[in-house]
């Protein structure tokens, strides 16, 4: 997402899949905010400070972004968005865990964290994690590799 143009083409691509909400895993932007696109999607990111590495957001078209009620950049790995839905009020969590290699402290960390962000949406509210968990099963990837990358 960092990339010029790449923005425009992901928009594109949910209006063709007739997307509400995406979520991006590293998504390259610094910081943390709110932007709203010249097509009308508004986007809500979180990323590392001083480093256009890793980084989590939200895309939500135009009549979904009506309905947000608020969001929270937890962390460069972690964003927190609420809305109200036809029955119920929704929570979702954008996740992008640390991948096998990073210490075990940072991974730690992560989870807890998440586990922490799980446990303080309120009863009412419906939860949805969307994830990209960096999990790997076995060590026998051939012919997998149109789904992993």
């Amino acid at each position: 997402m960092f990339e010029t143009g790449k923005t425009a083409q992901v928009t594109k691509e949910m209006e063709r899949y007739d997307l509400d909400i995406l979520g991006v895993s590293e998504c390259g932007w610094t910081g943390a905010g709110r932007r709203r696109t010249r097509d009308g999607f508004t986007i809500l990111f979180s990323g590392k400070e001083n480093a256009h590495a890793n980084g989590v957001a939200l895309i939500i078209n135009r009549s979904t972004a009506k309905t947000l009620i608020a969001w929270e950049p937890v962390s460069d790995r972690i964003i927190r968005a609420r809305f109200h839905s036809k029955y119920s009020k929704l929570t979702i969590l954008r996740c992008y865990a640390p991948t096998n290699e990073a210490e075990d402290e940072v991974k730690d960390d992560w989870y807890e964290q998440l586990q922490y962000e799980v446990s303080i949406v309120p009863q009412p509210y419906l939860l949805l994690i969307m994830r990209d968990i960096n999990a790997k099963v076995g060590s026998d990837n051939s012919n997998c590799e149109a789904a992993m990358g």
